[in-house]
This record gives structure tokens, C-alpha cells and sequence, in this order.
């Protein structure tokens, strides 16, 4: 399966060396971490995010934001974990997948979230995901609550 994940964030560079080198916080090490798993189970995966460079580390491929123009994948996974939390990027981008999902860190509603088109959303806990319900205005469908401690 071809998964990619995709983050707007740019409030700070990384790859898959970061958490081990600098450390970060738990958005971006969950972008991370579940993107190797998922590589080491077999899938092509890629993570196009605020890279200094285009390479792969532990099997998944690092595209720099600014190189991307097109994503064609299986399984979208749209991320944004700080820095304003704004998929207004994503809406210059020719985007096909075959399921799409949104992964919150925090309760906020990500500017333009909508242009995704999410399936789903993955919350990392059971208060998130009330507080969506509580608070968003419109939502995905599916809400699938899953915490992300190990």
C-alpha cells in the first residue's frame, strides 16, 4: 500500500534523525515513528514535510513541502501540530487518494481542514475527541479516538 503523510507545518525542520538527534514534540514523533512502522511492515510510504533535503530514512521517503506538487497515494494522513495549524498549502496541491484521514494533536480546528476531504479523523484521546464534537461547527463522519503512548 502507498501511504503518505503530509504536514504544512513549517515552525520547524526535521526528518526521520530528528527525535534521536534533537527531540520534538509529540506530533511530529508521531509522524515519525508511525511512518517507519508502516515502512517496516512492507508499505511505500512517504512523509512530505518541512525537510532540510528529499531522502529516505528507515525506509520512508522525506519530500521537502516545497518540491510537492502532486500526491497520489492509497491513504492520505494530513497532519498539522503546530505552527498555526493551516492546510492552506494543501489547497495549491493536485491531491488522489483513496482514503484520506486527518490526525489532530489538540482540540483546535485547523484553518481550511475541509480541503482535505477527510474520511475520518483520528484524535489522539476521548477528550479531543469530545471537544471536537463540542466545538467544530462541521466535522468528517468517523471520528476514531486511538492514543498514541507505547
Amino acid at each position: 500500500m502507498n501511504i503518505a503523510f503530509y504536514s504544512p507545518d513549517r515552525h520547524i525542520v526535521y526528518d526521520g534523525s530528528t527525535p534521536g538527534a534533537i527531540g520534538v514534540g509529540g506530533g511530529i514523533t508521531f509522524r515519525i515513528r508511525i511512518a517507519a512502522a508502516l515502512a517496516e511492515l512492507g508499505h511505500d510510504v512517504q512523509v512530505i514535510c518541512n525537510c532540510p533535503e528529499t531522502r529516505v530514512w528507515n525506509k520512508v521517503l522525506y519530500r521537502r513541502l516545497d518540491e510537492v506538487n502532486e500526491i497520489d497515494t492509497d491513504l492520505l494522513v494530513a497532519h498539522s501540530s503546530g505552527g498555526g495549524l493551516d492546510f492552506t498549502p494543501f489547497t495549491r496541491l493536485r491531491s488522489m487518494a483513496r482514503a484520506r484521514i486527518l490526525a489532530l494533536s489538540g482540540t483546535g480546528e485547523p484553518t481550511n481542514w475541509r480541503e482535505v476531504q477527510p474520511d475520518a479523523l483520528f484524535v489522539p484521546s476521548n477528550f479531543v475527541g469530545r471537544e471536537v464534537c463540542r466545538n467544530w461547527p462541521e466535522r468528517p463522519g468517523r471520528i476514531f479516538v486511538s492514543p498514541r503512548a507505547g
